[in-house]
């Protein structure tokens, strides 16, 4: 049966009448109002209606906060509504907090991601892979959080360790779609970068003879910029279609196609070597 958020709303209105001093009045009614219009907000496209919901959901939730500056769930709630109503770096300040919430329990985990997720919003990928490396030591096998890492760690160039945890994701959930496109394209890339740092194949000989002359190569340095900028485009257009509201499938397609166009810029790139 659905909950009646409406009659959810009155109930903790006339509690917050009686008690308005009760920070905990005050963020379960912020609450309340944030769940009676989840799917608006969580998807980012707020009605007129929704917007004024969720502003008066924001100042309930921040009364709590002054009238109990330690009320853990309030910053957390209030950083989830900063991040799906497009303001990272509030989300960023609030979720941050509530990540002294006890390790073991969903609100952290939820502050946690949070964070993360706003930091990669604010293409801040080594700060966001500072958080994502401390949810991965208490939650390992959490499909999520792995995937981001490899998004993240391919967006710093760190292949390597992007190749690992693509391993580990799809070990963890072997049909992961974004998993099973992203491994070999990662394991190119790397290969591609091993072969640019070693430098120039030195002239070989075949049969006693000097090989055919070999052309100017490419600045490895140059390689290298232009292969970070081709990443660091992919990993913002990975990190908005993840913090959308879009389905799975509408998710699945437009990686599928993001992930096709980085791999015909990034062979382009690559027959120039």
């Amino acid at each position: 049966m659905a909950r009646d958020w409406n009659a959810e709303i009155a109930k903790n209105e006339k509690a917050l009448k009686k008690e308005p001093d009760n920070a905990n009045n005050h963020y379960n009614y912020g609450w309340a109002l944030i769940q009676s219009r989840a799917q608006e907000i969580y998807q980012g496209k707020l009605s007129a209606d929704t917007r004024v919901l969720s502003e008066k959901a924001e100042g309930s939730l921040k009364k709590a906060i002054e009238l109990a500056p330690n009320h853990g769930r309030a910053h957390l709630l209030l950083g989830q509504l900063c991040r799906y109503t497009g303001r990272d770096k509030e989300a960023v300040e609030y979720a941050r907090y509530a990540m002294g919430l006890p390790k073991d329990t969903n609100d952290w985990f939820a502050a946690a991601e949070t964070v993360a997720s706003s930091y990669m919003g604010l293409e801040k990928a080594n700060e966001a892979l500072e958080v994502l490396e401390e949810i991965r030591e208490h939650y390992p096998d959490n499909a999520m959080i792995l995937f981001k890492l490899v998004a993240c760690y391919d967006f710093t160039k760190r292949y390597k360790e992007a190749e690992e945890a693509c391993q580990h994701l799809l070990k963890v959930e072997p049909n992961h779609p974004q998993g099973k496109q992203m491994l070999p394209q990662i394991q190119e890339k790397l290969r591609k970068v091993e072969a640019m740092m070693a430098g120039p194949a030195k002239r070989d000989k075949a049969g006693g003879k000097d090989a055919p002359a070999q052309t100017s190569a490419p600045d490895p340095a140059v390689m290298q910029a232009k292969a970070a900028a081709l990443s660091q485009k992919l990993q913002k257009q990975v990190a908005e279609i993840m913090n959308s509201g879009l389905s799975s499938d509408e998710k699945n397609k437009r990686m599928t196609k993001v992930q096709k166009d980085f791999n015909d810029e990034l062979a382009a790139l690559m027959k120039q070597n």
